[in-house]
């Protein structure tokens, strides 16, 4: 301990008192008046004008102003500073800046400590960077489908808005818009007259195919052909499979 002449109890003017010692500056130390005050107890040095504001740390981490054992969310402990450092977007945290253990944006997903994307060309997506919930209009594939992304929509679909495909209402096997009066084709079994599908076709029409097609009059019903009658209209007699004006002799 210093003694006597240069043990110092105060300084001049411009100077500090540490200890017993005059200084010029209170490095690593806080400054209360014209002294030299120690830091708090976890600080290895401190603000000049705020000896509990730290400005590193020895064996703790420093954020804030603060010394930690442990950084707070979106933080990383940086041994070589002795600092929390700050995760880089999108990782919400990390051990390091770059290497995530989970993502910030709910748009990305976790693979090998890496915060993705959605995959193109889904815009937004879940669960996986594959699984679509919308696609990208610039991508030539704007229309979702089965979590997936298409140019038109497939067979069985129509485009219900200029971003997404909706199943056909039954009976309808392919369709236009929605509804069971907008069939193109039909289900098997039934058969589409007007773009409505039929169980059987209405009296006046016979099936081909997959289609109603109308009796070619005086055939007021027919079967197989347009011309093989079951019926006959107004003012015809049938004779056979043909629709006749009068019964010829015999």
């Amino acid at each position: 301990m210093s003694s006597g002449a240069s043990a110092c109890t105060s300084c001049d003017l411009g100077l500090y008192l540490l200890g017993s010692s005059c200084v010029s500056n209170c490095s690593g130390y806080a400054v209360n008046g014209s002294r030299c005050v120690f830091c708090l107890s976890s600080c290895l040095t401190c603000q000049t004008n705020n000896n509990s504001y730290c400005t590193s740390c020895s064996g703790l981490y420093l954020f804030n102003g603060e010394c930690l054992t442990n950084c707070s969310t979106g933080y990383y402990p940086d041994s070589t500073l002795n600092k929390c450092m700050p995760c880089l977007s999108p990782c919400g945290t990390c051990t390091t800046s770059t290497t995530c253990l989970s993502c910030s944006d709910t748009t990305k997903f976790l693979i090998n400590s890496t915060c993705l994307g959605c995959s193109s060309p889904c815009l937004t997506c879940s669960g996986s960077i594959t699984n679509c919930t919308s696609c990208d209009p610039l991508s030539g594939y704007p229309l979702l489908f089965s979590n997936g992304c298409v140019d038109t929509c497939p067979s069985g679909y129509y485009q219900s808005s200029a971003t997404s495909c909706t199943i056909c209402d039954t009976p309808c096997s392919s369709c236009s818009t929605a509804g069971i009066h907008s069939c193109l084709s039909c289900l098997n079994n039934t058969y589409l007259l007007n773009s409505t599908c039929y169980a059987s076709c209405p009296s006046g029409y016979y099936s081909w195919v997959d289609q109603c097609l109308i009796c070619t009059p005086p055939c007021a019903s027919c079967l197989i052909t347009a011309t093989l009658c079951l019926s006959c209209t107004s003012g015809n007699l049938l004779r056979g499979s043909a629709c006749v004006s009068n019964c010829s002799t015999g």
